[in-house]
């Protein structure tokens, strides 16, 4: 059978769905090629859209009210610099956040040029784009969403009917700890430490010991935390010093130091007032022939601690989670789940 061609209309041409025809405007207008639909069904209603379309193509977007033109709002350079300093300034984001997005955001605005974000189309650009895009799509989705969201709730440029992005989906990724096990034993990080530069080796040894996210020493380096001296009571259990940082949402965290190498790296984090960065991290453990990323050490703690006997209680409150349903949620391979019902057992009876 061959496949019905596309038939044309005064505006463009006319498109073939499951639940019928679809009016597409197509047009080149001072060297800008527009690509939109009308969400019409019947040619009659499609020529009133051509008709709107024609005042303004700039502004002009499928059964809305057409808005009076006024300054083009377009993902340039130097609006993703306002937005980058935002977002460290006042959201608190950490900077390499900040500039994930910012890169993120630099590769949408190739795609869209200098083109108005109101004639952005969700389905004749963005998905387009992200289907294009073989990696990192959840991440593009979350910085343009947060990009348009600041432009609109901050700024106050851009109204939700003019926002292409309000309709996108961010993609459901299945947490990495749910789909595989990644915990490491202790002997293959213990096997590491000698061959990491002294800034990635002093991450390690605090993360392994805490269970902290790396966020959280982050913050803690930048001056949201600090080292406390122990309670009597704490140093005869062996405690060296608790470490209080504040997590994101606010809410204080604090663990215990127990060895005085992990003091003395948590010290001198404190002194550097950084953490190395990402790529510094993942070269160090590169060049160490490390199978392991620094995320895995998170999930690691809390298997240890597991594999020693405490319970999902005690090993919520060392990852600072509130419930201990999320420490089971998460941490779902070390068994936290299972229970033993009473389930009838099928047997075999021979003869």
């Amino acid at each position: 059978m061959e496949p019905l061609k596309r038939r044309r209309w005064l505006g463009g041409y006319v498109r073939q769905s499951n639940a019928g025809p679809v009016f597409i405007i197509e047009r080149m207008v001072g060297g800008h090629h527009f690509h939109v639909s009308t969400r019409c069904r019947t040619e009659r209603a499609a020529l009133k859209e051509l008709e709107r379309f024609e005042a303004d193509p700039h502004t002009y977007r499928a059964g809305a009210p057409q808005k009076k033109a006024g300054a083009a709002i377009a993902l340039t350079a130097d609006l993703v610099a306002e937005y980058f300093e935002w977002q460290v300034s006042v959201k608190k984001t950490t900077r390499d956040h900040a500039r994930d997005c910012a890169r993120y955001l630099g590769q949408w605005a190739d795609i869209f040029g200098r083109r108005d974000l109101r004639t952005i189309g969700l389905h004749d650009d963005i998905k387009p784009a992200l289907e294009a895009w073989k990696t990192a799509r959840k991440t593009r989705v979350v910085a343009l969403k947060g990009f348009t969201a600041w432009l609109r709730r901050e700024k106050g440029v851009l109204e939700r009917r003019d926002d292409p992005t309000l309709d996108l989906q961010v993609p459901a990724v299945r947490p990495e700890k749910l789909s595989r096990k990644k915990a490491i034993s202790f002997d293959v990080v213990q096997a590491t430490l000698p061959k990491l530069p002294d800034d990635v080796r002093d991450l390690v040894v605090l993360l392994a010991a805490t269970g902290l996210h790396v966020s959280e020493v982050r913050r803690f380096a930048q001056g949201e935390g600090a080292l406390h001296e122990p309670s009597p009571q704490q140093r005869k259990e062996g405690v060296k010093a608790t470490l209080s940082v504040r997590h994101k949402n606010g809410r204080l965290h604090v663990v215990a130091l127990t060895s005085d190498e992990v003091l003395q790296a948590a010290q001198n984090i404190a002194i550097a007032k950084k953490v190395p960065s990402h790529s510094t991290q993942w070269w160090a453990l590169r060049e160490a022939k490390a199978e392991w990323n620094i995320g895995s050490l998170r999930h690691s703690v809390a298997t240890w601690l597991h594999e020693a006997g405490w319970s999902l209680e005690a090993i919520a409150e060392q990852l600072g989670h509130r419930d201990p349903r999320t420490t089971a949620d998460f941490y779902r391979d070390m068994g936290f789940t299972a229970r033993a019902l009473p389930i009838p057992h099928l047997r075999v009876v021979k003869g």
